[in-house]
């Protein structure tokens, strides 16, 4: 799922189970299993620069952005060691931003 208005790009992966998100401008992207993996398409859709799309005063993703992203992809084994890999980035980056914080 991802934001389209306000907070623009903030992607987050749906897991199946049941949540609650009160936000009307969030938009499920269903996307075929077979070809991606949803870890690896999360990061991709979270390094877009969404603030490009239109010259609007507020930046709105709409769904022919959506539907005109290119996007290049490997084999889901591929896509999934991409995943972890950048997980384990990402959880790296968290730590770092804690530690700093405390010697503030």
């Amino acid at each position: 799922m991802i934001t389209c208005a306000g907070t623009v790009g903030k992607a987050i992966i749906f897991d199946g189970n049941d949540s609650y998100y009160q936000d009307s401008n969030i938009v499920w992207i269903d996307n075929p299993a077979n070809k991606f993996d949803n870890t690896f398409l999360y990061h991709f859709i979270s390094r877009v620069d969404w603030s490009k799309l239109n010259t609007t005063t507020i930046v709105r993703i709409y769904n022919d952005d959506l539907r005109q992203l290119k996007i290049s992809y490997p084999s889901l084994f591929e896509q999934r060691k991409i995943s972890i890999f950048l997980n384990l980035l990402d959880e790296r980056i968290s730590t770092q931003i804690k530690i700093i914080e405390k010697l503030a």
